[in-house]
């Protein structure tokens, strides 16, 4: 029996790289024989890490195929034409009305993913999603397979790498640094991140930065939006744009962050707030898609986008001692309870519940639930 993992892009840096990743390793210590498969991939990956989709072998009936549904992608070739078992892991999609100003070529990209989405409701025999809402959402679209929640899986490790002297300076300083990370899409809101911050550095700290740290993806016309909406509130000495950093210079933006935050209104579960988490750095944000799913109750739940309440929310957290090391204190919690141990025990046992479950004769049977998912 073979795991098959498939993406449609691979080696970008983004979650579900470290999960697909991750998930390889763990399938072998569980004592399967696996492989990444993926259509678009970084050539600089270690060599084997990741094949490319054309090598993927013909399925037996017996192999298994996951499928890491993320974003707006889609695979070229269709899922179901294999006769194997398949389990998708869903990752989210990102509603094409985002794009439809800023690029027709994303727009497109994706209406497609979400019709690969709708077309897969029948076509696959087990889900995991990273969050509940995304959960919701594939109930939504008719999705009677079992579906169990299992956040992402993160090497922690990674990031306890001590910062060369050149990446450690990068943008430490004396003012209060607001971060705000993550790839420069419409969805994530970051011209209300930009607002917010014009209301914090003019009412509560004129000495306030702010750092946002994303590549626009194909997007140009919305960052070029960005840059000139700083500038009309006159803020292009306060505000950086960085493109996205390679793992020490983003660990150092992480030391360097008074605090996090972010104002999108439609995420999936988000790395950048787990690795806030991690460096211990407040977060504030808006209570919308998978955001109150990946904090559980940690952070600050921004109710609403009004910048100036964000702006005096922000500033109380970094104002009341007592408050910061609250919010501190309840991001560690739920930092440890994304631990790579934890999220590897949960997905051992779903994954034996999915072989048990759509065993290789077809006849499915009633599925007993690992602990912290449902059906």
């Amino acid at each position: 029996m073979r795991v098959l993992q498939l993406l449609s892009s691979m080696g970008t840096g983004e979650a579900t790289d470290y999960d697909a990743l991750s998930l390889s390793r763990v399938l072998r210590d569980m004592g399967f024989q696996t492989a990444i498969y993926a259509e678009e991939w970084d050539r600089q990956m270690s060599d084997g890490a990741v094949l490319p989709m054309h090598k993927l072998p013909r399925p037996a009936a017996d192999d298994v195929i996951i499928y890491h549904k993320a974003a707006d992608s889609c695979l070229s070739v269709p899922l179901e034409q294999f006769s194997c078992r398949k389990l998708m892991i869903f990752h989210g999609v990102t509603p094409p009305r985002y794009f439809q100003k800023y690029s027709q070529q994303r727009t497109v990209r994706a209406k497609q993913s979400m019709q690969e989405l709708c077309r897969l409701a029948d076509k696959v025999d087990y889900c995991m999603a990273d969050t509940s809402s995304q959960e919701s959402l594939l109930r939504e679209l008719n999705y009677r397979c079992p579906i169990v929640i299992r956040p992402l899986m993160i090497p922690f490790s990674e990031y306890a790498k001590p910062l060369a002297v050149e990446d450690a300076s990068g943008y430490a300083g004396s003012d209060v640094l607001l971060l705000s990370a993550g790839k420069l899409l419409p969805n994530r809101r970051y011209e209300d991140v930009i607002r917010t911050f014009y209301c914090y550095q003019r009412y509560c700290n004129p000495d306030a930065r702010l750092l946002i740290v994303g590549n626009c993806d194909g997007l140009e016309p919305y960052e070029q939006r960005l840059k000139r909406y700083a500038a009309a509130l006159e803020l292009e000495e306060r505000i950086v744009f960085a493109p996205k950093q390679p793992l020490s210079k983003m660990l150092a933006c992480y030391r360097a962050a008074d605090l996090f935050l972010s104002m999108s209104e439609q995420e999936d579960f988000s790395l950048p707030l787990v690795e806030a988490m991690y460096f211990g750095v407040p977060i504030a944000a808006r209570s919308a898609g998978a955001v109150p799913d990946t904090l559980a109750g940690c952070g600050l739940l921004l109710p609403t986008k009004d910048p100036l309440e964000a702006a005096l929310a922000v500033h109380r957290v970094l104002q009341e001692p007592g408050l910061k090391r609250e919010v501190i204190a309840g991001q560690r919690k739920r930092q440890q309870q994304l631990a790579f141990s934890e999220i590897r025990r949960l997905f051992e046992q779903q994954f034996r519940d999915f072989l048990d479950f759509v065993p290789v004769n077809g006849k499915k049977k009633l599925l007993h639930f690992a602990a912290g998912s449902k059906p």
